[in-house]
């Protein structure tokens, strides 16, 4: 794990374990069940059992694989994400010691050393050569095969080269650990030619939900992840951002009893509302 203060580089399965732990001996109203969700739908729960009469609400049921049902008023999705590894042997074993998908959180403690950028099939590939060239001036973008022609990555390729950034499009046959540290790096075996030997790569693979099937038995909205395209097309769930701004009336002074007055020299109150809007641009207001 990174950027998590007091947490950096601690095994994740590790953080989840005292999390729970300590949700668990505090709150009595919240337990835990390993199971696997196979089906979630809208249903209405309650009443006289047809969904009619005092107690009825819109709800949510989600079964799981041993038949067992599970009923309430909100369910929240944090299934989070799977990562899809290119076809290219040896990835996985390189994959995170030597392969890092975000720079802020990995590389600067390995700094020094030559850096690959693997793939560009991305506009934001470029984006990634700017923060490796922090690091290391020898930064190299191994395409495996070659570059799209497309106008926005063309734009990106050229800025990376501006950078400072070689290309070599080569077909990648083997990625080999070299050992567990950064000193022994990564090398990059190719088709043709010398192989490369790296501190290590950089790489951002497709992600797909772990829960898929989940959001479309939902039915959920869903649109283009900000990064880029995840695999087959898939598409991120559209978050549902209620509070769009919040505004506050400012006090223009106190008189001498302390209390606020305004412009007109009346008494005013501190007062917050948030508006909100669908998507027809009608809009709502509630006070705080």
């Amino acid at each position: 794990m990174h950027t998590v203060p007091s947490r950096d580089h601690i095994d994740p399965h590790e953080f989840r374990r005292i999390s729970r732990e300590q949700i668990e001996t505090r709150y009595d109203s919240i337990w835990f069940e390993k199971t696997t969700i196979t089906h979630a739908a809208k249903k209405t729960i309650g009443g006289d059992g047809d969904g009619d009469g005092d107690g009825a609400y819109q709800g949510f049921q989600v079964k799981d694989d041993q038949g067992r049902t599970y009923e309430g008023r909100k369910l929240i999705l944090a299934t989070g994400s799977r990562d899809v590894f290119p076809a290219i042997p040896g990835y996985a074993e390189n994959w995170p010691g030597h392969i890092y998908q975000c720079l802020a959180c990995d590389g600067f403690e390995q700094r020094g050393t030559p850096i690959g950028i693997l793939e560009f099939n991305n506009p934001m590939a470029a984006h990634m050569v700017g923060m490796a060239m922090s690091f290391d001036s020898r930064v190299t973008v191994f395409s495996n095969g070659p570059i799209s022609t497309e106008a926005p990555i063309q734009q990106a390729l050229k800025l990376s080269k501006a950078l400072g950034a070689k290309i070599d499009d080569r077909n990648i046959t083997r990625l080999v650990n070299n050992g567990p540290s950064h000193t022994d790096g990564v090398t990059v075996e190719f088709e043709t030619g010398d192989p490369v030997t790296l501190g290590f790569l950089v790489h951002r693979p497709p992600t797909v939900n772990r829960a898929d099937h989940l959001v479309e038995q939902l039915a959920l909205e869903t649109v283009d992840p900000a990064m880029g395209r995840t695999r087959q097309g898939k598409r991120h769930v559209q978050r549902n951002e209620p509070v769009r701004r919040l505004r506050c009336r400012r006090y223009h002074g106190r008189d001498e009893t302390g209390r606020n007055r305004n412009r007109r020299g009346t008494e005013s109150r501190g007062r917050c509302w948030h508006a909100n809007r669908d998507r027809e641009g009608r809009g709502s207001s509630g006070g705080i």
